[in-house]
């Protein structure tokens, strides 16, 4: 590919690079919260049409670097949003180092295809011809948004946001997203510029094709990945309720095995104590509570025929002063029990 040297952008007073610092950092917010109002917008990926990236590639193509620091605020105010699970690290610093990473990323990414696009591309007839078109279209959005795409990825992924097995469809997501987002927006922001030309103007109007039809492209393209992330969406989602379930039964069916072991071994000491007493009962039953937390209590309530009563409490009372055999009458109150 030949290069290309040309100069970049005419320099600006102070005031003139905070002005259009400030606007495309708004920008920049504005469209990232469209981008997250879009139907496109899922809650397992990055968003699928990222339109803050298109915003960034032609602020640094206008204004070169002096609109970083604006750019880089709205980045990072719209990436605060973005954070999957505000605990999933247990430090104030930790929760911004994802924002911090992702927005640094967008803005060097930036940065980056504009070098890209001045070194290999000649900027004041990007939009006439069709080949310096492509060739702004391919190095600010394929190649560029390779960057913030492996810097993402690779934060979500290390923090644990994001599994390992699902690393390699976010990234794909993460860079069709901000490609997209330069496809869509980056030729249009340009071509409404004074010094890329206004699209009103009569010499400018051959460059509308290449624009619509990269545009239709794009359009496209969003459709395609949002019908394919729709459907990993739904796949994922249908094998984490396959998981779940099994797991659920398989904890069900060991907790029941558990307690089926548990009353077996309950009623082998009850069938080989000569005489049982509460202190027998109270010795084995401690031991059981204290490894299974999960039981409330265990029970010993032997039938008692109605001759044996008064013996049996009687000999009770040796341990509860107060023991009796009660049962609840129908206002509720605690009455010795009828004889059955």
């Amino acid at each position: 590919m030949q290069t290309h040297t040309t100069a970049p952008p005419p320099p600006e007073n102070t005031r003139s690079s905070f002005i259009a610092g400030t606007l495309f950092g708004l920008a920049y917010l504005a469209t990232g919260i469209l981008s997250k109002a879009m139907p496109f917008y899922s809650t397992l990926y990055p968003v699928i049409l990222w339109l803050p990236a298109g915003v960034a590639l032609a602020g640094f193509l206008l204004h070169g670097s002096r609109i970083a620091p604006g750019m880089f605020i709205g980045a990072l105010l719209i990436n605060l949003h973005n954070i999957p699970d505000p605990t999933w690290w247990h430090t104030p610093a930790g929760h911004l180092l994802l924002p911090l990473a992702v927005s640094l990323g967008g803005v060097v990414q930036a940065w980056l295809g504009a070098w890209l696009v001045r070194k290999f591309a000649r900027p004041e007839t990007l939009l006439l011809d069709s080949g310096q078109t492509l060739r702004l279209l391919v190095l600010g959005g394929p190649v560029a948004c390779l960057l913030n795409a492996s810097i993402g990825t690779a934060v979500l992924v290390g923090k644990g946001i994001v599994i390992a097995g699902n690393a390699a469809f976010t990234w794909f997501t993460w860079w069709i997203g901000d490609t997209l987002g330069v496809l869509l927006l980056t030729p249009l922001l340009l071509l409404w510029s004074h010094r890329f030309g206004n699209l009103g103007k009569e010499s400018n109007r051959e460059r509308r094709w290449p624009v619509m039809l990269a545009l239709l492209f794009t359009l496209l393209l969003a459709v395609a990945g949002f019908l394919l992330m729709s459907r990993q969406e739904l796949l994922a989602g249908h094998d984490k309720l396959r998981a779940d379930a099994e797991e659920f039964a398989q904890r069900f069916q060991r907790q029941l095995s558990l307690q089926k072991d548990i009353m077996n071994g309950l009623a082998g000491f009850l069938g080989g104590v000569e005489r049982l007493t509460p202190e027998k009962f109270r010795h084995y039953t401690a031991a059981l509570l204290a490894d299974h937390p999960e039981i409330q209590a265990l029970e010993w309530a032997p039938h008692i025929p109605a001759r044996e009563r008064a013996r049996l409490e009687q000999e009770a009372r040796a341990w509860f002063p107060d023991y009796r055999i009660t049962e609840h009458n129908p206002t509720g109150a605690l009455v010795p029990a009828a004889d059955r």
